[in-house]
């Protein structure tokens, strides 16, 4: 269920970040406007990653993988009344990125907790596929999503994969 968990919150969170580079560049024609997309993305990190280790190991990490999928899914639909705002845009993927640097560590810090000590490396090795494998997913099928079915699916779809992402 952690896998599935990842697997589905990877692949949203690269078909978001798809999903928001082609619509700042569309409505900004601009490569630099497109740049601070990842400034949004790897802003928390910067500001809240060293920290979120700390905070997850206080909490249930069942709990905060639950909330932080929920809040990511609410905050991917909130994409829906935003639409063509470049800022908007911005505030959306911050905040997603935020909700995120929560989610991760409590999931990488759940799996030792989940798999036998001799399987360790290979669930870690399969974490880490996966979140290459969903980078290659994510942004590849981002574009199948926009071209054939456009925005508004896409970001139904997303949300609803972190919907059960969190179950």
């Amino acid at each position: 269920r952690l896998w599935t968990s990842q697997l589905l919150s990877q692949f949203t969170v690269n078909l978001v970040n798809f999903l928001m580079l082609t619509q700042v560049f569309a409505s900004t024609d601009s490569t630099i406007a497109v740049s601070l997309i990842w400034v949004a993305w790897s802003l928390p990190a910067l500001l809240f990653g060293p920290f979120s280790g700390s905070l997850v190991d206080s909490f249930s990490r069942r709990r905060i993988m639950l909330i932080t999928n929920l809040l990511q899914a609410v905050t991917v639909a909130s994409y829906l009344l935003l639409k063509n705002h470049v800022f908007a845009i911005y505030f959306v993927v911050f905040t997603y990125s935020v909700f995120d640097q929560l989610y991760i560590p409590s999931q990488q810090a759940a799996l030792p907790g989940l798999v036998n000590k001799k399987l360790l490396s290979t669930a870690n090795g399969i974490f880490l596929l996966t979140q290459q494998a969903s980078f290659l997913i994510g942004m590849g099928l981002g574009g199948i999503f926009l071209s054939l079915f456009g925005t508004v699916f896409a970001i139904v779809v997303s949300s609803l994969a972190l919907v059960i992402a969190a179950m």
